[in-house]
């Protein structure tokens, strides 16, 4: 099973069975979230997470793998991978639309966390055949 950037659907479906099995599919959907440091359930966590990365990194082409590899997380991985190769839906991409276009700078607020938002919605539509141009880009920030 390797998944090559064409049979998303059935990879998807393969790999949530295989992770359901051995309980590590919460951690890719982020259902289940790292407990705060120092907790017993902690190392556990990590450990867990570090081999869904393995898993899902074990089932891309090498192409795949030198493009999602750089990933901190599983989470990332599985999210980039939903958000590049997922059917595209007309209703997200209306819903990303929306909150790119009602993002405002308030007031007090660090810039940086503002920058962040407005990039990681840009890149989301982006991703969804609908990238967002510089001039759009700047307009929530004034």
């Amino acid at each position: 099973m390797s998944f090559n950037g064409s049979n998303y659907t059935a990879w998807k479906m393969r790999v949530k069975s295989r992770l359901e099995v051995r309980d590590l599919w919460n951690i890719v959907t982020l259902r289940e979230r790292p407990p705060r440091r120092g907790l017993i359930r902690e190392q556990e966590f990590w450990r867990c997470e570090k081999a869904t990365k393995a898993f899902l990194l074990e089932t891309l082409t090498d192409d795949l793998v030198v493009s999602f590899g750089v990933k901190r997380y599983a989470f990332v991985v599985f999210e980039h991978l939903e958000q590049t190769y997922g059917p595209k839906i007309w209703g997200n991409l209306v819903a990303l639309r929306e909150q790119f276009i009602s993002l405002k700078y308030t007031e007090g607020d660090e810039m940086a966390v503002q920058l962040n938002k407005l990039k990681t919605l840009a890149e989301k539509q982006g991703r969804q055949s609908k990238p967002v141009d510089d001039k759009e880009k700047v307009c929530p920030l004034l």
